[in-house]
């Protein structure tokens, strides 16, 4: 049978006259509640609550035994949470500020009257309920106000906290239970960030009624200084709008924010001024710097040996151990995981008890440990951008992006480098074959010019000393072949010089009249000879 269905609500009688509660009973029913139980003491009614939660609890302030139904009404809101309305028929002021201190629903005197009755429960009802909604708002409310990262304070008229959440507690490093007597000026010395005067923003006096106002500021607290933007409004009273309820007060951090631009300005000028080799020798400076560690590597890994990878580039600070541009292990090392897995890591604090057999990390007391793997076009990992420090990292998320993005340009410059050293070498070779062309065709001409000025010599004295025509003609052939074969070794060895030293060609003005005379004189006679 579903209770809550059938009637207006449960009730609980604790009243230890029996006729008075067989009374109330029958009323009740009559009225349309439905009652759960009728107890005479303390012990009785806490058996009764445990076995059956009402809605509501008509309590006699004397029980019987001498129980104090007082101090049952309070355990009953504390434990339960159950509206308590007292009966009694004691109109006696002490009676009175007794069953006040207790905070309940209602005070009815006995005999109670039905309507009186029914008013007091329907209006305990309906507050007991809006009270509920309240609550789990205000809850609500404030598992928002706790989550949220900006830190919100509030404070009552008189200017003393009477709020403020985890981040503001975390941000002013104090509780709320320790500042509770404290006016909000005291503990927020908001500073102007340029001159480090106090903001003319930041006066609550001249806030007016519901007014936002925004600045931004810095903050000194015992252990460092934050660059805060402020929101200040002024809350006022929905119901009496002349009166001031206080002042909300929400704090933005942005040292990180501002930290975190300086990084990436720094790293988008790192990025940015240097090309090729200069960019690899000036990366491990520059991030040194703008990340604040103690070491930084880039380093190069062997295809033919993957186990091993030498140091392009290093840096270290002035007062820190010279590292050695050397070929290490790969084995037991943090870069290890990089290599094998392609993916970033960074170990915040205690690397070298992840890593014990890294001599490296005990001998620098290395804490904090980064590194990014160095991938090319073809998604192979080449190389590793690593950072060291002596103390533990902090904002691992954005270390973690500057290597990545620095790793990557890293990346593009060895890559471009491998290809110029390779094409170096191709244009070297290339070289070495055309000196290598060059003294062949040196050597064979010499070695052609030889037998052939013999041959066309030879071929001259027969023609003197053979009278035959047949025979002039044969040796005018010869003659003719060797002078052919004469002017092309000329040409191949002028060419040869030609692509070995270009600068030696000259221009020239040129009679062309001249030049088609002595062409067609030439030619002319090979003519008539034919």
């Amino acid at each position: 049978m579903s209770v809550k269905k059938e009637y207006r609500a449960r009730i609980l009688i604790v009243e230890d006259e029996l006729i008075i509660a067989q009374n109330l009973k029958h009323q009740l029913e009559k009225l349309g509640f439905y009652v759960t139980d009728i107890t005479i003491d303390d012990e009785n009614t806490r058996t009764a609550l445990k076995k059956e939660l009402p809605d509501l609890v008509l309590m006699d302030i004397t029980l019987f035994g001498g129980s104090d139904g007082v101090v049952l009404a309070k355990w009953i809101d504390r434990y339960c949470h159950i509206p308590v309305i007292f009966l009694t028929a004691h109109t006696d002021a002490t009676t009175f500020k007794r069953a006040i201190k207790s905070m309940p629903y209602g005070y009815l005197i006995k005999p109670v009257n039905p309507n009186d009755l029914f008013n007091s429960i329907e209006l305990t009802l309906q507050r007991h309920q809006l009270l509920q909604k309240l609550s789990t708002n205000s809850h609500l409310l404030d598992s928002v106000l706790q989550s949220i990262g900006d830190a919100v304070v509030v404070a009552d008229a008189d200017r003393y906290f009477i709020y403020m959440n985890r981040s503001a507690e975390k941000l002013l490093e104090t509780r709320l239970d320790l500042v509770a007597n404290t006016p909000v000026d005291e503990l927020l010395l908001f500073r102007n960030p340029s001159n480090g005067l106090v903001p003319p923003e930041w006066d609550l006096g001249r806030v007016e009624d519901h007014q936002e106002i925004d600045f931004e500021c810095k903050l000194q607290t015992v252990n460092r200084t934050n660059l805060l933007e402020v929101h200040l409004s002024r809350l006022g009273n929905l119901l009496t709008e002349e009166t001031l309820d206080g002042y909300l007060i929400v704090m933005r951090d942005l040292t990180q924010r501002k930290k975190t631009e300086n990084v990436f300005t720094n790293i988008a000028g790192s990025v940015t001024s240097d090309v090729g080799e200069a960019f690899l020798n000036s990366l491990t400076g520059n991030l040194t710097e703008i990340l604040d560690v103690d070491y930084c590597l880039l380093g190069e890994f062997h295809r033919d040996t993957p186990d091993t990878f030498t140091i392009v580039s290093a840096y270290s600070r002035p007062d820190e151990a010279h590292i050695d541009l050397e070929t290490c292990s790969l084995a037991g090392a943090p870069f290890e995981a990089v290599y094998r897995s392609g993916k970033t890591v960074c170990f915040q604090d205690g690397v070298q008890e992840q890593f014990p057999d890294d001599r490296q990390l005990k001998e620098w007391q290395i804490k904090g440990y980064a590194a990014a793997p160095l991938t090319s076009t073809d998604g192979k990992t080449t190389g590793v951008l690593i950072i060291l420090s002596r103390q533990s990292l902090e904002e691992p998320e954005i270390i973690k992006t500057v290597l990545q993005i620095l790793a990557q340009r890293a990346a593009g410059e060895m890559e471009r480098r491998r290809y110029e050293l390779q094409l170096i070498g191709e244009r070297n070779r290339a070289d070495e074959m055309n000196k290598l062309k060059n003294n062949f065709l040196s050597n064979i001409s010499h070695e052609v010019r030889t037998p052939l000025n013999s041959i066309i010599g030879f071929a001259n004295l027969l023609k003197e000393e053979i009278s035959g025509p047949q025979h002039h003609e044969y040796l005018s052939y010869i003659e003719e072949g060797g002078y052919r074969l004469m002017q092309t070794i000329e040409d191949i060895l002028d060419l040869s010089v030609l692509e070995t030293y270009p600068e030696t060609i000259e221009f020239q003005k040129t009679d062309l009249e001249a030049e088609l005379d002595m062409a067609l004189g030439f030619f002319s006679t090979l003519a008539r000879d034919k």
